[in-house]
């Protein structure tokens, strides 16, 4: 949902929002992305991904 709604929702807000909500923003969109990181693990028998975070 995020994802989807991130880009309407920076541009009728984005003026206004404080670097501490663009910053929690950016990092939701980030969440569950290597960029966090995480990995995707693919099963060579089923192909199915599995996401790993670091903790």
């Amino acid at each position: 949902m995020i994802r989807f709604f991130a880009p309407a929702y920076i541009d009728r807000y984005g003026d206004v929002m404080t670097l501490n909500q663009r910053r929690a923003l950016s990092n939701i969109l980030q969440c569950r992305t290597n960029a966090m990181g995480g990995e995707v693990y693919t099963c060579e028998e089923c192909h199915r991904k599995r996401y790993l975070g670091y903790r």
